[in-house]
This record gives structure tokens, sequence and C-alpha cells, in this order.
């Protein structure tokens, strides 16, 4: 019960919003992402964004760091040399 409540109540404030406060939230969301987050991703399934702080545990559990090019800076800048086996082989 209480976590309908709390949807039913995310559900009204978002719809609340103006579409102008929207797509600024959705700007600046997808800029963090893009700039904090390492993409990680299991054989066969889509990428998506990992903060720093749960990236070495996801890499414990079986995942790969997507090798794009901005993910490749990232990850060098943070970590430094990472071996090859935690990078996934393409880029799907």
């Amino acid at each position: 019960m209480k976590n309908r409540a709390i949807s039913e109540s995310m559900k009204e404030f978002w719809n609340n919003k103006s579409q102008e406060f929207l797509e600024e939230v959705n700007k600046k969301r997808s800029s963090t992402l893009k700039n904090t987050c390492i993409w990680l991703k299991k054989e066969g399934e889509k990428p998506f964004p990992c903060k720093l702080e749960m990236t070495l545990s996801k890499l414990s559990e079986g995942y790969l760091i997507v090798n794009t090019d901005k993910n490749i800076e990232k990850v060098s800048n943070i970590f430094g040399e990472i071996p090859e086996y935690f990078w996934a082989d393409k880029n799907k």
C-alpha cells in the first residue's frame, strides 16, 4: 500500500510540471550520465550506465566495460590501465 501511494504521488508530481521543466531535468540527467557514469553490459544484454562507486562491484558480477572512446577515456582517467578481459569485445 505504501509503495502504491508513493508511486501515485510521484506521478502526480511529474504531471504538474511544465514541459520546459521536464526537458531541463532530462538534459541534466543525460549530462550527468555522460560525464559521471561508466557504461557496462553483459553478453547479449543492452549497455547501461553505472556510477563509479558500483563499477568494481558490477565487474565482479561478470559485467564488462563498453568499449567506446568516451568510456575508455573515463576509465583510464579514473582507474588507469585496466586488463583487456574487463572490456566488452564489441560495442553493440
